[in-house]
């Protein structure tokens, strides 16, 4: 018996899928399953592929049965990488020694993407891409909400593609509202890609009678298979607007109400000023606190939309809180629960620290929290917490045991902690 492992490019461009494919050769009975442990992809950004069925080879005059996994892997930075080797534990009989198959460690040398061609939009997306553009109305009227969404599909690192600019003319008043990821293996002619779907929503609140027209909006992207940049459009989508409701007057005359002043003894008696009294002056504050506090979150808001990084700090510890309640129902859906923590928890020390999510391993989390004044012991417990995520969403068996529920707790008790550590820069 013996085992390989290879990968489909050893100098792949940064951002690109280079597939990393492990296979188990084995012409003998073995007393038990044969344990297998990944190879080591410091670094590199690993997200696993579908088993390939077990097959059996002819080579020279034994027949061999073939086990085979494949994982794709991501570099976030140029540079060299090394993918360590994989073991396969194994026993040829219930009494006898156990025994290992190592594989041999490969070099990747990733390359930077080019700067000739780069389009002045390019946000770092790497793949084969598609965006469409389609709004929820083509009628609406002034002062009611509709929602546009951008749909960009197709083959590569999702998890790096950001929200496309989005240009509206006419009156119209516009908010980033939201976005869905749904990442996944996707079956190609050339075997398995990472790939699916990233959804932007923004809510449109029209101002004013007349015609809103939303996009086109561009899509800038490296395609390694071409070895070059190009930029996907949509077209633009038009949406008219009506007169918003208006209160019309009945135009009935007013009958005055009046009430004739006593003339008799006692009728009429002195009062003090109004204004002399505390009470009078307690209700004048209250429209004035209320003008205070809508200041307050006018000035958030303008902060939020103008400062994107500052609006992913501030909203980083809801999304986290957020991810880690879809975890079950990710699971539900087919995935792995302990996935949908590892990405609340990388997402979020990725928005608190205004970095790509796909460079942070176990490792570089630490070093990223510790550069960011994050009490030291804070930021083991996240490597020691995201080594146990991945142990149990890329290695299962290595990880038997964990209880997702738990996970779960130390997942939202390290997102509360950092989110009071770390201060706004």
């Amino acid at each position: 018996m013996f085992a390989t492992t290879e990968v489909d490019s050893k100098q792949p461009y940064q951002g690109q899928q280079v597939t990393l494919t492990f296979k188990f050769y084995n012409a003998v009975r073995l007393a038990g399953p044969a344990n297998y442990t990944p190879p080591s992809t410091e670094g590199l950004v690993a997200e696993p592929l579908p088993d390939a069925p077990e097959q059996q080879m002819l080579i020279g005059q034994r027949t061999y049965l073939v086990a085979q996994k494949q994982t794709a892997l991501f570099a976030p930075a140029p540079g060299q990488y090394t993918i360590g080797p994989a073991e396969v534990a194994y026993s040829t009989g219930f009494l006898g020694p156990e025994e290992i198959v190592r594989t041999k460690p490969i070099k990747l040398t990733v390359r930077p993407l080019p700067q000739q061609g780069r389009p002045p939009g390019f946000t770092g997306a790497v793949g084969q891409f598609e965006v469409a553009l389609a709004a929820d109305k083509t009628q609406a009227k002034a002062g009611e909400a509709l929602t546009a969404k951008v749909t960009v599909t197709g083959t590569g690192n999702l998890r790096q593609v950001q929200a496309p600019e989005l240009s509206v003319v006419g009156p119209c008043k516009w908010y980033k509202s939201g976005e869905q990821r749904q990442v996944k293996p996707v079956s190609t002619q050339g075997g398995y890609r990472i790939g699916g779907s990233v959804t932007f929503e923004y809510l449109l609140i029209p101002r004013d009678q007349g015609t809103v027209r939303i996009g086109p909006v561009a899509l800038a992207s490296f395609d390694p298979g071409l070895g070059k940049y190009v930029t996907e459009k949509t077209r633009a989508v038009e949406v008219q607007v009506l007169p918003g409701p208006v209160e019309e007057s009945s135009g009935e005359p007013v009958t005055p109400n009046i009430k004739y002043i006593k003339t008799g003894a006692g009728a009429l008696r002195a009062r003090g000023l109004l204004t002399a009294t505390p009470w009078f002056w307690l209700v004048q504050l209250v429209p004035l606190l209320g003008l205070g506090v809508a200041a307050r979150q006018q000035a958030v808001q303008r902060r939020l939309e103008a400062n994107p990084k500052y609006r992913r700090f501030v909203q980083a510890a809801g999304k986290a809180r957020q991810r880690v309640k879809q975890a079950g129902r990710h699971a539900s859906e087919g995935g792995s629960r302990y996935e949908g923590l590892d990405e609340a928890l990388t997402e979020f020390i990725a928005d608190k620290l205004g970095v790509a999510a796909s460079s942070l391993s176990p490792e570089a989390a630490r070093e990223a929290l510790g550069g960011a004044a994050a009490p030291e012991q804070l930021s083991v417990r996240v490597e020691q917490l995201l080594s146990r995520l991945r142990a149990a969403r890329f290695a299962p068996s290595g990880a038997r045991g964990e209880d997702a529920d738990r996970l779960a707790q130390a997942v939202l008790e390290l997102v509360s902690e950092i989110d009071r550590s770390l201060l706004w820069r």
